[in-house]
């Protein structure tokens, strides 16, 4: 059992916060449902609190079913701004298997993958032995080989392991995660106490099977059209009387109860049987649960108060309107609750006289101006209808518009090294072009430039510093940043590591040491493996130049040959694992060894965001050829997992570089295994923003997006982009229809009819199938302006 729990526990420790956003979603849909239900409560201050009551109770159920309405539902989208999550996921997956694909022909010459699939490299057709790139987004470079590399300095340092691929949940996730279960486990355990009382109340109570309160309960029950009679029970002289159960009410009444006045008795009967009949006790269980559910929500908690009140109003309007006069009603409330003691606390039984709840109930009494009329069986299903109504709306609303991206430097955990096996590769460059010359002018163009061919060997071996997957099963990987402090921890089997980095931090050109340190600044590398702790400590000394303290075991050691090679491990190992100073070792990177060793950094990094950033200066400031625009490219679509980072890497590409036919295949194949339609989109809108693409290159891009994108905002942002900076060509008009027939939103499949309408070459054939297209079109308004158009730019009288 004890296992168990902490395996669970751990299990969360890998939760992102790209994962949180299903839950996000249904937390921003519910409190929105709420929101609604608040609006109309004060709209209908002035009607029954039976209707309020009801729309409360609606509004709970509706945030308690958001879940599988917004799973199953249909989807409605908006123009909203879409999450901003989805490019911090740096979550680990299960890697892709490899599959390869040729290039062949000019121009587009692939058919689309479908998402996430795995792409092959320049190099595809060298032999396994050489491990080229094949893996998926989700492997590292070489899914057959160990991984590490030369540091660019010359140092031997440790890469990531092959077929895995690095990074780290935020602790975010498993912080809320924990959070959350212990939120709702506190609620529920005070809801369980309550009612492990009541049962105790239950056992102490008699029933009562006989006498005249039975057949004053079968008088008052019958007059309320109850089908089914409660179990009477008799408590104690101070019990307070309740309601509760779900398959069979119970109804508690005080010792005593036959001695009560007439009309007392009746009140009271009323109060609590109205309970039964409107099952306010399943309504209650159901705000229970939406609380323990959505504790940390201020409007749940609110809805489940306000959903109690008028529960106790509506209950005592019946009393009312049954024929006992408010003020005498009222002051028996009042001597009542003198007399009762509270119910029991948490319980959802459903008591007939709280004294903190006593103020309203008498307040409402004594106002002559409420409506007391009983909710009608028409009304009640008139606005069920509408709240259903309303919850499958809110479900199924689908943001889609521009992406809130971050440009923040997102970190992540140093994701573990293999310890004693072969770990370093070395990275060899086929034949590259000759002087290559600035490509930056807006066009895509062919090239018959070969790209170059990126393998791996494998050459020395590094026994890893950080801790990782090889040293058993994961129990926490964190990060976290705050101004000029970074703290990065990981804890695999028994083995634990942290890195400290807190001020002004100046390294060495080549980031192998440490320069200067400003005033009061640390760095800290600690890790404990194999019963042995080592740590470094590096402090300002005079003038800032650092002065080194290394322990083994809590005993100083003098930092030698040996140490300083621990330090330099442990710092590229940082590097690849973080995005901390990824644009400043890129641009050395890209100055001492060019493109080729930016490539082999990237391809042993285990950081979306580093890889991106490093990608990004290399497109930037490499001043590439095509074949290395090629390999930029093959190398982002198999290393980068984030869908944003991805884009972002693409979108560059393609705004700054011509691409040859290879190219154009891999820049495909890396845009369509993007998740986000969002993404795909800014993709493809870019690509066509040159407006020099040729009628093959545009039909297999028009494919590509419509097999791809499922979001029909999306889709038609990419359509209208294409009608509008390209005269639609023959070839062009049937790929271009059939993607407008799969949209279903009326507006977006107007806005692409129209497009595609007021290009006047279209044959007659053509125009009839275009109108025949439009079939679908339910909205009046829009297909007016369809056919307008048509009529327009057309002669349709043929």
């Amino acid at each position: 059992m004890y296992e168990s729990i902490l395996d669970a526990v751990r299990s969360l420790e890998f939760v992102t916060i790209s994962s949180l956003e299903p839950w996000l979603d249904i937390v921003w849909k519910s409190t929105l449902v709420l929101t609604i239900a608040f609006v109309f409560a004060i709209g209908a201050r002035r009607r029954s609190a039976a209707q309020r009551h009801l729309a409360w109770t609606l509004a709970i159920v509706a945030t308690l079913a958001m879940p599988l309405l917004a799973a199953f539902g249909p989807k409605v989208e908006v123009p909203f701004v879409s999450s901003a999550l989805q490019h911090l996921d740096t979550a680990p997956t299960a890697p892709a298997a490899p599959a390869a694909t040729a290039a062949t022909g000019a121009g587009w010459s692939v058919a689309p993958p479908p998402p996430r699939a795995s792409i092959v490299g320049p190099a595809s057709a060298a032999p396994s032995s050489q491990g080229v790139i094949g893996s998926g987004r989700n492997r590292s470079m070489s899914a057959a080989l160990g991984a590490s590399a030369p540091g660019p300095s010359g140092a031997v340092v440790a890469g990531a392991p092959a077929g895995e691929r690095g990074g780290s949940g935020l602790p975010f996730g498993a912080i809320a995660g924990l959070i959350w279960v212990a939120g709702a486990l506190g609620v529920l355990a005070r809801l369980a106490l309550g009612m492990i009382r009541l049962a105790g109340v239950e056992a102490g109570a008699s029933r009562i099977t006989g006498g005249p309160i039975v057949d004053e309960t079968v008088r008052v029950a019958r007059r309320l059209g109850l089908r089914r009679m409660p179990t009477l029970l008799r408590g104690e002289r101070t019990v307070v009387p309740m309601t509760w159960g779900l398959l069979r009410a119970r109804l508690l009444l005080p010792a005593g109860v036959e001695s009560w006045e007439p009309s007392t008795r009746e009140a009271v009967l009323l109060h609590e049987l109205g309970h039964v009949r409107r099952c306010d006790y399943l309504a209650q269980m159901a705000a229970d649960v939406a609380c323990a559910l959505y504790w940390f929500h201020p409007l749940v908690w609110v809805a489940a108060h306000r959903m109690r009140v008028e529960r106790e109003h509506a209950c005592d309007d019946l009393v009312v309107t049954a024929g006992h006069e408010p003020a005498r009603y009222a002051n028996e409330l009042v001597r009542l609750a003198r007399r009762f003691r509270s119910a029991p606390s948490g319980a959802a039984a459903l008591a007939f006289a709280r004294p903190n709840r006593l103020k309203d109930r008498l307040l409402a009494l004594l106002d002559q101006t409420r409506s007391r009329r009983p909710l009608t069986g028409r009304g009640a299903v008139a606005l069920g209808i509408g709240a259903f109504a309303m919850a499958v709306l809110v479900a199924g609303l689908t943001p889609v518009g521009s992406a809130v991206a971050s440009t923040s430097d997102t970190a992540t955990t140093p994701q573990a090294i293999e310890g004693d096996s072969p770990r370093v590769r070395a990275i060899e460059s086929g034949p590259v072009e000759s002087s290559p010359a600035p490509l930056r002018q807006p066009v895509l163009e062919r090239s018959s430039n070969p790209a170059p061919e990126i393998r791996f060997t494998q050459t020395v071996q590094q026994a890893t510093v950080l801790c990782g997957p090889e040293d058993g099963e994961a129990r926490r990987r964190s990060s976290q940043t705050n101004n000029d402090l970074r703290i990065v921890e990981a804890e695999y089997g028994e083995c634990r590591s942290l890195i400290r980095i807190e001020g002004e931090i100046e390294f060495t050109r080549d980031f192998s040491s440490f320069a200067r340190l400003g005033s009061g600044s640390l760095v800290r590398f600690e890790v404990e493996r194999g019963g042995t702790e080592r740590r470094l400590d590096v402090r300002p000394g005079a003038g800032g130049t650092p002065e080194y303290s290394w322990s083994i075991d809590g005993r100083d050691q003098p930092f030698d040959a040996a140490a300083q090679a621990w330090m330099r491990a442990a710092l590229v190992e940082m590097f690849r694992s973080t995005s901390y100073r990824a644009r400043e070792r890129a641009l050395w990177i890209l100055s001492e060894e060019g493109p080729d060793g930016v490539l082999g950094e990237v391809g042993l990094m285990t950081s979306d965001h580093a890889r991106a950033t490093y990608l990004a200066i290399l497109l930037d400031d490499g001043d590439l050829s095509p074949g290395y625009v090629r390999s930029v490219i093959t190398l982002a679509g198999t290393e980068i997992e984030s869908d944003h980072s991805l884009g972002e890497v693409l979108m560059a590409a393609a705004d700054r570089y011509p691409f040859d036919a290879t190219t154009r295949t891999a820049f495909l194949e890396a845009a369509t295994s993007i998740d986000s339609d969002h993404t795909q989109g800014r993709i493809f809108s870019t690509a066509l923003s040159r407006e020099d693409l040729s009628q093959s290159d545009l039909e297999l891009l028009l494919r590509t997006a419509a097999g791809s994108i499922d979001s029909d905002h999306t889709l038609g942002e990419v359509l209208t982009a294409l009608a509008s900076r390209y005269p639609l060509e023959p070839r062009l008009r049937e790929p271009f229809l059939q993607a407008a027939r799969t949209l279903e939103s009326d507006h977006t499949a107007g806005e692409v009819y129209r497009q595609l309408l007021r290009h006047r070459g279209l044959r007659p054939d053509e125009l009839a199938a275009v109108l025949e297209a439009t079939a679908h079109i339910e909205s009046d308004h829009t297909l007016g302006e369809v056919l307008r158009s048509a009529a327009e730019n057309h002669d349709v009288t043929d």
